[in-house]
């Protein structure tokens, strides 16, 4: 890039994309490039795109229409990747493009790829490894991000350091399949797992994205050991059903369903698993969906996001025969509406008990049992400095499921 420009980035999509935006800033602003958070101040806007669906692609779409029409607008992350096309038409040929395509470019090929810059909030997400090696049939993102490259432990383990030194409390494990670290290094999340544990320091370890044939007894007994892990287990089943399974192409089927939660009610039995559901895949039967409500009903899971069907280009379920529209809108409805119900139960059981809490900003925080953006929160005093980790008890609970607490007289109790 030529000259000092002000940048503005914006991040659509996952966790693991803000990882990718926060290496680009960082890289950015160590070759004397200064970030602003206003696209107004920027001398140029870089969008960091999502392709997982093609409603993150029509999202993407609408802000490179009203970006491309104020600033010089640089278009990086997926949806390049997914439309080539856009590469060609966003940047390249502007000087000021080269730097920043190529420091995209090198994220999807090394993780490692550039310096974080990261911003003042508590948690910091902490990627273990790019890409994906699993061919799920409704899943366009290995032809998008490439095949697994796990990042090496040594490394992995000096960056959660670092950031348990800037003050942040919450090192949330992220990628594509965490279950997968390490299978092409010889290395092995379980040992890494162990080694973030012992690093010195008050802070919280959450783990997302486990698939659950990835989910061993060996695994299991690791995470029980654990000091710093909280009782939270991210781990997207997808469906129920063994034969809808299947059709998706899930490694395990529901055979590794039933055994990822039957180890973890025997390890883990404190903790909360959070869950994702897709209903109206193709062919999905009457019958299927029920499987669906009754395991949401049942409180198996106690955290629950809902996702209709989307048909995407270049997956193998864009070819099978599709389930019409309007059913799969229902069933969305339905599966949601389920949701909340269990979301209401298990909300108000929390009423009275003593929890762990972290203040994310003024007036603002979350239990153990929620991850950032996606969870709930818990009103907390504004006095209160963000990355408190604070003693609370439940009073309450809200029309849209976020808690109410009383703070320990010692905030810093814990």
């Amino acid at each position: 890039m030529s000259g000092c420009k002000r940048f503005f980035i914006l991040t659509l999509g996952c966790p693991k994309n803000l990882v990718d935006s926060e290496r680009i800033a960082g890289a950015l602003s160590s070759l004397g490039h200064s970030i602003v958070f206003s696209p107004h101040e920027a001398d140029m806007i870089i969008l960091n795109t999502c392709a997982f669906i093609s409603a993150a692609e029509d999202e993407a779409k609408e802000y490179i229409d009203r970006f491309s029409k104020e600033k010089p607008l640089l278009v990086v992350g997926c949806l390049p990747a997914r439309r080539k096309g856009l590469k060609r038409r966003y940047g390249d040929t502007a000087p000021e493009a080269e730097t920043v395509i190529q420091l995209s470019d090198a994220i999807f090929r090394d993780p490692e790829a550039g310096t974080r810059l990261i911003d003042t909030a508590p948690y910091a997400y902490l990627k273990i490894a790019e890409g994906c090696s699993r061919r799920c049939s409704f899943c366009v993102i290995p032809r998008i991000r490439g095949r697994l490259r796990s990042r090496r432990i040594e490394d992995i383990v000096s960056e959660a350091r670092a950031l348990i030194e800037l003050g942040k409390r919450e090192v949330i494990i992220v990628a594509q399949d965490t279950s997968q670290f390490g299978r092409d290094t010889g290395e092995s999340l379980e040992k890494l797992l162990v080694e973030i544990d012992r690093l010195e320091g008050d802070f919280w370890l959450r783990l997302m994205y486990l698939h659950p044939v990835g989910l061993t007894r060996r695994l299991a007994l690791t995470l029980r050991s654990l000091d710093h892990l909280v009782p939270y287990l991210h781990m997207p089943v997808q469906h129920v059903s063994d034969r809808v399974l299947r059709a998706m192409l899930r490694a395990g089927g529901l055979k590794a369903v039933r055994r990822a939660i039957g180890l973890i009610e025997r390890y883990l039995p404190d903790a909360f698993l959070r869950t994702e559901i897709m209903v109206g895949f193709p062919e999905e039967t009457e019958d299927d969906f029920k499987l669906v409500i009754s395991a949401i009903e049942s409180g198996l899971f106690r955290r629950v996001a809902v996702f209709p069907f989307f048909r995407e280009k270049g997956s193998p379920a864009y070819k099978m025969p599709q389930i019409p529209a309007h059913i799969i809108d229902s069933r969305y409805q339905e599966a949601a509406q389920a949701a909340r119900g269990l979301h209401e139960r298990v909300q108000g059981s929390l009423v009275g008990n003593e929890l762990r809490v972290i203040v994310d900003e003024p007036g603002l925080g979350r239990t153990e049992y929620d991850a950032p953006e996606v969870d709930f929160s818990v009103a907390v005093p504004e006095g209160l400095e963000p990355g408190s980790l604070c003693s609370a008890r439940i009073i309450g609970v809200d029309e849209e499921g976020d808690l109410m607490a009383e703070i320990s007289p010692d905030p810093s109790s814990f």
